[in-house]
């Protein structure tokens, strides 16, 4: 299971400390490890666009909705607030 850089370093750190403590040895560290891959982070740029696309659909929402509004029956719309 592949973790995010923040906590796959902390483990490292953690795990060192266990194997200094004796509570591990440095095989089953190792072997910790390795099957906590570090996962690459997203980028800044995709953490950017989520909320502004987020952004965009819902205002694309709203339009149609209100460009529709007037032919929409009475008991829908106030079915619809």
């Amino acid at each position: 299971m592949p973790l995010p850089s923040k906590l796959r370093t902390w483990l490292e750190q953690e795990s060192r400390l266990w194997t200094s403590e004796g509570l591990i040895g440095e095989s089953q560290r190792a072997r910790l490890l390795a099957r906590y891959a570090e996962r690459e982070d997203a980028s800044s740029m995709a953490f950017a666009m989520r909320p502004l696309g987020v952004m965009v659909l819902s205002v694309a929402v709203k339009l149609v909705v209100r460009h529709n509004w007037d032919d929409v029956e009475r008991g829908a719309r106030m079915g619809t607030i």
